[in-house]
Formats: C-alpha cells, sequence, structure tokens
C-alpha cells in the first residue's frame, strides 16, 4: 500500500519546524506537505494507470493511401532585441524548413498511419485504382504550391466479392483497462514465465510485421499456408469487428493435451476482451488430437461448439472450419471489462520502492535549501 508514504511529506515538515527553525511561515510549510503529497500521488496514479492499461488488436482494412512530394515551408519569425541605449526594437526573420516525402495509409477506423514506401507501391499495384493528383496552395509554401497524390479503396473494388479479393487487412493497436491482468483477485490466472511457455511450446502474441498485419493462424509445426491464413486476415478485417471479436487459431503438436490450453490462456492471462483463441492439437498425420477454446464472453455457447465441430473433423481442414465459424459467430457478444470495475490492482513492490526513493530525495532537496 501507498498510504504510509504520504506521512514522509508530514515528518519533512516536522524536522525543519522542530529542527531548524526556518522562517517560511505557515504557507511555506503547507506548500512542502502539500507538494510532497502531489508529487507521491501522482507518481502512484500513473504507475496504477500503467498497470491498468492494456492493448489489444483490432482488425481493419485499408481504405486509401497517400503520397505527398518533399517540400520547402517559408517561416518567418519576430525577435525582440535592445541596442546600447536600452530600447527595444523588432526584427523579422526567414526560416526554410525542409519536409521530406511523406507516405501514409488510413484505415476504415479513420486512423492516419506513415508507411514505408514499399507498402505503399505493393497496395497501389495491388488495388489497380486510378490515380488522383493533389495539390496544395499557400504562401508559406516555396514556389506556392506543393503536390502529392492519393488511391482510394473503394475505386479499386465493386460489391462484396471485389471487397475481399482487393481488401489489404491491417492491425491496430488500441489501450483499453484491464484491471483483472495484474490483480490479486479470484481471476488471476497461475503465472507461466516466458521460460516455461517456450518448453511447453505455448505462444507468444505475435508482433505487428511489415504488413502492418498480425497473423491470425499460429503455427509452429503444422503447415499453414499464406492463402488459408490471408482468409483468417480478411474475417479479422472485414467480418470479426461487426462482433468487436479478434480470432486466434493457435496449432500444438501431438505431444500436447487439451491441458495446454488452459497454460496458454494463464500464460496470455486470459487473453484480450475482444480475443476468441481456438488452440487445436494435432497429430503428425493431420487428425485433430484435441480442441479447446477460450474467451472472456460470459456465454461460452460458440467456444463450445468450435470445439466439437474441430474434434468431429477426420483431418484438420483450416478452411473448411473458417467457413463454419462464419455461420455460427454472430451470437459471440464481448465481455464487458466495465464488469470489473470494483477490482483493485496494486503496485508492484518496485513501483512502491521507486515512490518511496523518489520521495525521499524530493525531501531531502527541501531539507537541504529551506533550512
Amino acid at each position: 500500500m501507498a498510504a504510509p508514504l504520504y506521512i514522509i511529506p508530514l515528518i519533512t515538515c516536522a524536522v525543519l519546524y522542530f529542527g531548524f527553525k526556518p522562517q517560511i511561515g505557515l504557507l511555506g510549510y503547507a506548500c512542502i506537505l502539500l507538494g510532497g503529497c502531489a508529487l507521491i500521488g501522482l507518481m502512484h496514479w500513473l504507475m496504477a494507470l500503467s498497470r491498468r492499461s492494456c492493448n489489444e488488436f483490432l482488425g481493419t482494412f485499408v481504405t486509401k493511401i497517400s503520397y505527398e512530394d518533399p517540400w520547402t515551408e517559408r517561416v518567418e519569425r519576430t525577435e525582440t532585441k535592445t541596442d546600447s541605449n536600452g530600447k527595444t526594437y523588432t526584427v523579422k526573420k526567414v526560416e526554410y524548413v525542409h519536409h521530406s516525402e511523406s507516405i501514409s495509409f488510413c484505415t476504415q477506423l479513420d486512423n492516419i498511419h506513415f508507411c514505408y514506401s514499399g507498402f505503399f507501391a505493393m497496395v497501389r499495384d495491388f488495388w489497380g485504382a486510378p490515380r488522383h493528383n493533389d495539390v496544395w496552395h499557400g504562401s508559406n509554401i516555396v514556389g506556392g504550391a506543393r503536390f502529392g497524390h492519393h488511391y482510394v479503396f473503394r475505386e479499386a473494388c465493386c460489391g462484396y466479392g471485389g471487397l475481399r479479393s482487393k481488401c489489404v487487412p491491417v492491425t491496430e493497436g488500441h489501450s483499453y483497462e484491464n484491471r483483472i491482468r495484474n490483480s490479486n483477485s479470484i481471476f488471476r490466472f497461475e503465472k507461466v514465465t516466458r521460460q516455461e511457455a517456450e518448453q511447453e511450446g505455448l505462444y507468444e502474441y505475435p508482433k505487428i510485421d511489415d504488413d502492418y498485419d498480425v497473423p491470425a493462424v499460429l503455427s509452429a509445426t503444422y503447415p499453414v499456408s499464406y492463402e488459408t491464413d490471408m482468409e483468417y486476415r480478411l474475417f479479422n478485417a472485414l467480418d470479426a469487428p461487426e462482433r468487436q471479436m479478434r480470432l486466434f487459431v493457435l496449432i500444438y503438436d501431438e505431444t500436447t493435451d487439451v491441458s495446454t490450453a488452459e497454460r496458454q490462456r494463464a500464460y496470455w492471462k486470459g487473453g484480450n476482451k475482444n480475443e476468441l483463441v481456438v488452440c487445436i492439437g494435432v497429430r503428425k498425420d493431420g487428425m485433430v488430437k484435441w480442441a479447446h477454446a477460450f474467451s472472456w464472453a460470459d456465454e461460452q455457447t460458440l467456444e463450445v461448439k468450435a470445439s466439437q465441430y474441430l474434434l468431429r473433423q477426420p483431418v484438420l481442414d483450416l478452411d473448411d472450419f473458417l467457413e463454419w465459424f462464419k455461420s455460427e459467430y454472430q451470437v459471440w457478444v464481448r465481455k464487458e471489462f466495465k464488469d470489473f470495475k470494483y477490482v483493485s490492482v496494486p503496485l508492484t513492490s518496485g513501483q512502491l520502492i521507486a515512490i518511496l526513493i523518489t520521495s525521499l530525495i524530493e525531501n531531502g532537496l527541501v531539507l537541504a535549501f529551506v533550512r
């Protein structure tokens, strides 16, 4: 608990008053006391916020790509100077600021991301959409104008089939409050270290790749084609957002059993609020050995059905499973994490020590300067 730390500013005031008796008045003591408490409170709030903060993956797709040519900006600024007689006067100065080329894409979530030229070229060629030239005029632009061009997704497709065939899925990170992940409540999962995860064949969360997306199917041994994974990515970009869902399929080898799914869930601390994770154990011959799905949803109907469907497959067929999943996922309802507002999240020992040390330094400086 951080409450005892608030005694430190009070002790500082007592030491000053009884030990050094500086002539700072009641207001001075109040400033020292309130300033010290404010510092502790601010650090406590920021650290508690970081403990509750969590990032989830949001599936979306590119709706526009833009390119802006390099340009030079003319910046005027006024400086005030003083002459030898003490009189002030103003001087206007002109600076020229060079801006490099700007390459970006916009998503269905109306967020703009800067990207590298290779991604821009890939999307442009894949879409085959008409080019729109852009021009911006302004008195601050050297030459009077700057130029660029853009392409839009809606002109690259027509109808639902075109939407999927020309869609470029991407993933965005989104921060939300997750009080469960670092709490000591009944929802807390057993601790699984990274070393244990490696030994047991558990998966880390994938990172956003050079195409600004993450794989939907993770498999260390079972072969998964690019086309199959892309279909799952398209599902996460086009269909799953309707239910605020993110689908992951994790595939394990035949040395595992269904307890691996529970260990994976513990390692991912239950997963993020929008995730439905399907874990599958596969034999060398492609037969499904076990299947288990988990999420934070209150109703686990879809999770149970998904596991049962996979167990009925003679041989794992991810394309067939996705087609079935598309016909069933509408029943899924994401868990509202505001239901966990009552759960408290304690600070770590390291965070409490950091607050203590910072407070001691701050109050030590007060003693050094005020006495």
